[in-house]
Order: structure tokens, then sequence, then C-alpha cells
């Protein structure tokens, strides 16, 4: 499923960028110094297509491509048409392709960004929230759907936006909160009406089943929940589950659609858990945060393993393309990567420290 969810001041434990430490070299007086480590803006977000091409967004308006993996990165923010002149510098919280052409990033100050050719050229719209921190977006499509398209952008003060005209427009819907809003999913249209989560602010978590009225459900805790993500884990049926993660460790599952959230032990009392993604069609999972934390289940969440990410930074997002191969960001740029599904990470970017 597509997400997203995309986190706010959050940023979930894994590993999937990081680049080189600083190496060492001989001054001419015989002692030795580091050589500068290059400085990157922090990573709030990860999104891939395949197995070679991704994107990944953050601070000053930080937009970076890939097209091997995450081995090079090239910056794209020098692509985008703003809709006023000026510096243009924000934190861009969230990213998400529909395809390999077609993608969406949100951030601060009501931003919204469109691509339609890969990232050559980034238009912004004009989302009419210039006060609102947008944190995180989802974009869904089902033939069967009436329309066919549909969106939902959350961010600060319980805002929520929605399109149903592929994007081109957006209108504020009721918001049964006021808190933030940090990350919003979505399984798509199903049993009639498509169904959407929200989690933020002081546990809150909110829903709609037809995409246009929201109603509050119960998390169980007052504790700031940081990313939502909900999926199929069967191979077969439809099963879905959800998740929520967030402050101090706090990990909350359902099955029930949300009727019901019940603790997961995640084992990170004391740790932000900044994001959480499941494998779609599968109990396969990962969370990341905190200090390069990072946690795999393979039973839905039933029990959270600990994998060593091998970086000590933040992680706010992890991205995976199947059910070995995943990438994670994070503070000052960094990027990890994994063919296995995380029991072993490689920093491609920035430091590990």
């Amino acid at each position: 499923m597509l997400r997203k969810i995309c986190p706010i001041l959050l940023a979930l434990s894994l590993a999937a960028f990081l680049g080189c430490g600083g190496e060492e070299e001989t001054k001419p007086g015989g002692g030795e110094e580091p050589i500068p480590t290059e400085k990157y803006d922090t990573l709030y977000d990860v999104f891939f297509v395949s197995e070679l091409e991704g994107w990944a967004v953050g601070e000053n308006s930080a937009i970076i491509h890939t097209t091997d993996g995450g081995k090079t990165w090239e910056s794209q923010s020098e692509n985008v048409k703003w809709l006023s002149e000026g510096e243009n510098k924000y934190v861009l919280y969230c990213v998400q392709f529909t395809d390999e052409k077609t993608g969406w990033i949100v951030g601060e100050k009501g931003v919204l960004l469109r691509t339609t050719d890969g990232g050559a050229t980034w238009e912004q719209i004009d989302t009419g929230v210039q006060d609102v921190v947008l944190r995180s977006i989802t974009i869904q499509h089902n033939p069967s759907a009436t329309p066919p398209d549909a969106a939902w952008i959350v961010g600060t003060g319980g805002t929520i936006l929605f399109s149903n005209d592929g994007g081109q427009t957006w209108i504020k819907q009721d918001s049964p909160v006021n808190k933030d809003l940090y990350s919003v999913t979505s399984i798509g249209y199903y049993q009639g009406g498509w169904k959407v989560w929200a989690a933020g602010q002081d546990g809150v978590i909110i829903f709609t089943g037809d995409g246009l009225t929201w109603q509050e459900q119960k998390s169980g805790i007052p504790t700031t929940l940081l990313s939502i993500f909900f999926a199929n884990v069967s191979p077969t049926e439809k099963e879905f589950r959800g998740w929520a993660v967030g402050v101090n460790g706090v990990v909350r599952a359902t099955t029930d659609f949300g009727k019901t959230w019940k603790p997961q032990d995640a084992d990170a009392i004391g740790q932000h858990l900044r994001d959480v993604f499941f494998m779609e069609k599968t109990p396969i999972g990962w969370i990341v945060g905190d200090g390069g934390l990072v946690r795999y289940t393979r039973d839905a969440g039933k029990t959270w393993r600990m994998r060593a990410s091998g970086v000590f930074k933040t992680l706010y997002a992890v991205h995976f393309v199947n059910t070995s191969e995943g990438w994670a960001v994070g503070k000052d740029g960094v990027v990890i990567h994994t063919t296995d599904s995380g029991t072993h990470w490689e920093v491609l970017r920035g430091s590990p420290f």
C-alpha cells in the first residue's frame, strides 16, 4: 500500500542513509587531524519506487534523488517552481510517489510540491494554509471508487486537507480534534469507502470510513504518536492491521480497524519512535527512532527484535521496496541501506556519529 503518513518532529529508528566518517591525513608537522566530514541537511522522509530509484526530503528545502540505490545522490531543490520569490527555504517533512514520475512533498508553511517528470521539475501548489505545518500525505487510486482518485494531507492544529481531482485543488475537511497531526495512512477504497487514519499529539488517532467525515478513536494513551501505518498482513486474505508509534517507546496496534488499540513491546522505553513501516501482504515490519534505533518484526508486532543500524543519530523515516531491501534516513542527512531485512546496514551518506 502507499503510505503515508509522513512524521513531524520525529524520526523513526532505522538505518538507511549515511555517509563515510572522517578519515585522517598526516600533517607536515607529523601530527594527524581528521578531514572534515561534509555536512548535510537533516532528512525527515524517504521513498523508493524501485531497488534503484528514490527520493529523500528534509531541512532547507532539501530534495535529493538517487538512481543507483542510494550510493550517489543529486539535489532536485533547484528544480522547484515556487509561488513566490525569495529564499524559499522550508522544512520538508514527507515525500510520496505513485509511480516513477509522479510525486508529492509536503512541509512547513503549507508547502505542497508536485512533480510529473520524476523531479526534473517540481511545482508548488497553493494549499491556502500558509500558517500550517503540513506533516504527512497519502495518495490513493482505485478505478472502482467514485471519484477514483483521493488524497489527504494532515498537519498542525488538526488540519486535514482533501483532494479528489488528482491533487489539483485542496479543501479543508472538518477535524474532530485541534491537536497537531503528524502522520496519515490509508488502506485505500474498501467496503464501499476510503479508509484513512491519522495520528498525532497527546495520543490522538482519528479515522474516516468514507473519506469525508472523521471521528476520533481511542488510543488508550496520552502519549504523542509520531507515525501510523496500516497494511494487509496476509498474502491471500484481507487481514488489515494497524500500528502507531511515538514518544517514549510507545507502540499501539489494532486488528479491528482501530476500534480498539492495544500495546506492543518494542523494548524502547525512553526513546522516541519516529516511523513505522510494513511490507504489504506480509507480517514483516520495521520501526526506526532515536539514536539509530531499529526494530524488526516477522509476526505483525507480536515480537519486535533489535537490529543494529550502525549509526547513533536519530532516524526519522524508513522505507522498503520488498521484504529484504530498504533505506532509513535521519539527522545530518544520514542514509543507511539494507539488503537482508535490516540484519545488517550500510551507511551510504553522512556520518554515523
